[in-house]
This record gives C-alpha cells, structure tokens and sequence, in this order.
C-alpha cells in the first residue's frame, strides 16, 4: 500500500472511524513501521492535549446572556421614558432664550441673535483689527 494512503489511514483513525478493512490495513502499517507508529502515538497525544484545551462550556452562560440583554432594555426603556421631559425642558430653555432675547434687543434678526443689533460702522473696523 502506497505511504500516502498509509498516512490518510492515520490520520483519520484519529478523528473519524474506518471501516474493518481499513483498520486491517492500518494495523499492518503499524505493525511494520516504527515511524508510523510514533507519529500515530505523536497525533494520539496531540488530540488528547487539544481536547483538554478546549474550556469547558460554562453553565450559566446562558442565563448571563439573557440578563445581559435584560439590562439592555432596561437602560433603553429609561431613555425612551426620560425623551420626552428633556424634549420639554430643551423647547422651555429654547422658548425662554427667544423671549428673553426678543425683550432686550427688540427683535429676533440675525445681528440680535449674535448681538450685533447695536454695532455702528467704527465699531465693526475696530473690531476686524484685533
């Protein structure tokens, strides 16, 4: 039997079952070739030391993933309930900024906005020097 086959023989005795004829014929390999029989004690041990690497799968994991998500929502449904006060309270400070600014300049143009309503002429080239 060619080396190739020998070897894919190997390698899936370690992860996947063969069939007797198979086996038979890995079993032969074995017996006569002690490479192929340290690389099969080489791959055995290797599986074994993935296999212990591998964590094992946390029970609560789940119920962690739930509260997680829990708090979430929780958190969401405090903004979406909190929205509309702060919606209120901005349109209030909005409001008030406007009527304060409409009673102190007189109108609500664009030079009051800024609070230029009562710059003359010099004063803006005097304030375009600095």
């Amino acid at each position: 039997m060619e080396p190739n086959n020998i070897k894919n023989l190997l390698l899936r005795s370690i992860t996947e079952p063969m069939s007797a004829a198979e086996q038979e014929q890995l079993r032969a390999a074995l017996e006569v070739s002690e490479e192929l029989r340290r690389e099969q004690e080489q791959l055995t041990y290797t599986r074994e030391l993935v296999q212990q690497a591998i964590p094992a799968a946390d029970p609560g994991f789940s119920q962690k993933v739930l509260e997680r998500l829990q708090k979430g929502r929780k958190e969401v449904a405090l903004v979406v309930q909190l929205f509309p006060r702060v919606a209120a309270a901005c349109v209030a400070v909005i409001l008030a900024l406007g009527l304060f600014l409409y009673f102190e300049a007189g109108s609500l143009s664009t030079d009051a906005l800024v609070g230029l309503q009562d710059l003359s002429i010099e004063e803006a080239v005097a304030l375009t020097e600095y």
